[in-house]
């Protein structure tokens, strides 16, 4: 079975397929345009249910304040014209001589209108002296705090009292002005009429001008506020129908605007998503025409989308064609889902792969058959880490190894030099066996040092750090090679700023670093040659600083004038038993970068063949406070 009759369709000729239809469509199926009523009707019902809402409330608050207020002003008014005309009764009784009784009933006959609950003549502390039916006599109608806080005078004044368990009251008080009725009450010592008050202390009455209260039944202004307040809620009722009605119809439509903008940035963030994706992806459609094609699957197969896009999968790409063919990927008996297969690319370029195929069925076309997306996921930068890997473990067991071979032999080569010093001693001077003797002596020596080498590679870092200062370390070097530089004629010179201050480094594993540096320089100018070495401190921002109270890196450089490192040989310097000497190890450089590493640090290297090299080590300056505290 082919590929394309198990995906149902056949093979079509590139050229029939029209080149505007080759591109891949990022932009979304354009959906149809919302009528501009039906975006703003919404808003207009909010906004005049909003503006009516408002207006409403405004009335309604108005005429609350204007009803309050005039109820107020009415209140006020009679209770100013009631204890005015109680005041001319008084003046008038006192005149003709009126009995208690008789100026009693006509305050019983006041207090006992239909809105009044009580009228009542008190003293500056708010006891009752003198009141109509409703109110016992010697009671407190006003509690001496407050009426302190009255105030009253010859002004009549008023305020609602909140009495428990009944409506409130509309207090209109004012000082009563008819001195003969205070006089009278001094003089006799009691209250008028029916209800007497016995006071045998005629001086506990108050001299004081009295008080009079006339109390107004507050509950027809209530139920007329009850009214007001139900109409309202029926205003407030009706308007909150229209402004939900309005509301949910504005979430209706801004769902709708909301699903339009999600189906477009959904289509946008695909083709996006498709774009940025690292792993390749091609689709077909049912006729095996290729109908997506993103760069990651350019970068791969080496070809742009404009040339393959709507072409047949075996004409445009004809190495992932015949991998496809190699595997069981399309016919459904792949368990895993990904198949690992090396495609042959234009130009004969072998590619590694892991090949994902997934069917597309459209539901609107299952009946012409399904399409499918295949996902390309490049495996040579994976093959080359794993092969990195396995360098590495290779490296590392040789490592364990030659230290293993290097301790067993020591003994050996211990004892092989002492017998080569022996026959030296005994040998005739100038012999051949004293000189025999003495190239035994000489090999076992670097072999010793070749075994030295190995054992400090496979040494753990453990640095015994100390504060010294960096021209200290390099003038220790420098004394250990400076013979050798004269033999060969080799310039040397040195900067170091002229205040050097100490860091904390490993002094004895620093001074082994730059003598291997050193040498490897010395032995790149056989003929002679410039060498450079420099000290300096780098501050935060990458600029070069006068000492370390300005940086936070040291920089050793190490430069001569020698032979050069080819571009491809760089990478290399550092990895064990690599060399380019005839008698060399290859250990050095390896051991260099080892202990620059227990520092915290890193080694560039800049080198141009038959100009030079430079080795600049980048040690991170610490204090002894910073180390204590690792």
């Amino acid at each position: 079975m082919t590929f394309f009759s198990r995906i149902g369709g056949k093979l079509t000729r590139a050229s029939s397929v029209p080149p505007s239809e080759r591109k891949l469509r990022r932009a979304s199926v354009p959906l149809r345009s919302m009528p501009p009523w039906l975006a703003l009707s919404p808003w207009i019902v909010v906004a005049g249910s909003l503006l009516l809402a408002l207006m409403v409330l405004l009335m309604d608050s108005s005429n609350r304040d204007r009803e309050s207020e005039i109820a107020t002003r009415i209140f006020l008014e009679r209770g100013t014209s009631l204890i005015h005309a109680y005041e001319a009764t008084l003046h008038t009784g006192m005149g003709f001589q009126w009995t208690d009784e008789e100026l009693q009933a006509v305050l019983d006959k006041l207090g006992t209108s239909p809105d009044i609950h009580y009228m009542a003549v008190t003293d500056e502390e708010g006891r009752v002296l003198a009141a109509s039916d409703t109110l016992p006599l010697g009671s407190e109608l006003v509690a001496p705090e407050d009426m302190a806080g009255l105030a009253p005078d010859s002004q009549a004044r008023g305020r609602i009292v909140e009495v428990p368990g009944r409506a409130p009251v509309f207090q209109v008080y004012q000082r009563l002005s008819v001195r003969q009725y205070e006089e009278r009450l001094r003089r006799h010592g009691h209250m008028m009429g029916r209800r007497m008050m016995t006071t045998p202390d005629v001086e506990r009455i108050p001299s004081q001008p009295l008080v009079i209260f006339v109390g107004y039944d507050m509950t027809p202004l209530l139920e007329a506020e009850s009214t007001d307040a139900r109409r309202a809620f029926i205003h407030w009722t009706i308007l909150s129908f229209i402004g939900v009605v309005g509301i949910l119809t504005l979430f209706l439509v801004k769902g709708y605007q909301r699903s339009r903008q999600l189906v477009e940035e959904t289509s946008a963030f695909t083709f996006a998503l498709l774009d940025t994706l690292p792993l390749g992806l091609v689709a077909v459609d049912h006729a095996g025409r290729i109908t997506a094609f993103n760069p990651a699957a350019e970068r791969i197969a080496g070809l742009p989308a404009d040339t393959v896009l709507g072409r047949p999968l075996s004409e445009a790409i004809p190495g992932l064609w015949s991998a496809l063919n190699d595997t069981d990927l399309l016919n459904g008996q792949n368990d895993t889902g990904e198949q690992e297969v090396r495609c042959v690319f234009e130009g004969g370029r072998r590619v590694p792969l892991a090949l994902t195929a997934t069917p597309v069925t459209v539901p609107s076309r299952e009946e012409q058959g399904s399409g499918y997306a295949f996902m390309l996921r490049d495996l040579g930068e994976i093959r080359r880490l794993q092969a990195e890997i396995r360098r590495q473990d290779r490296l590392a067991a040789l490592g364990h190894l030659a230290a293993g071979i290097a301790h067993e032999i020591r003994n050996p080569l211990s004892a092989i030099k002492g017998l080569a010093r022996f026959f030296q001693e005994i040998s005739p001077e100038g012999g051949e066996e004293a000189r025999v003797a003495g190239i035994m002596t000489q090999e076992v020596q670097r072999l010793d040092n070749v075994v030295g080498d190995l054992l400090e590679l496979a040494r753990p870092d453990k640095l015994n750090l100390s504060m010294i200062s960096p021209s200290l370390l390099l003038e220790r070097a420098v004394n250990l090679v400076r013979a050798d530089m004269d033999k060969i004629g080799i310039q040397y010179d040195q900067e170091v700023p002229e205040v050097c201050p100490e860091v904390l480094l490993d002094a004895d594993r620093m001074t082994q670093v730059l003598l291997n540096l050193l040498l490897n320089a010395i032995q790149a100018m056989p003929g002679g040659g410039r060498l450079t070495a420099r000290v300096r401190f780098r501050s935060h921002s990458g600029e070069d600083a006068a000492d370390s109270g300005y940086g936070d890196t040291l920089l050793l450089d190490i430069e001569d004038t020698g032979e050069g490192i080819p571009k491809d040989k760089i990478q290399q310097i550092f990895s064990p038993y690599y060399t380019t000497k005839a008698r060399g190890t290859g250990l050095g450089l390896s051991l260099v970068q080892k202990i620059i590493e227990a520092h915290d640090g890193e080694i560039e290297v800049v080198s141009t063949p038959g100009k030079g090299t430079r080795f600049t080590l980048h040690l991170p300056l610490r204090s002894p406070a910073q180390e204590e505290g690792k």
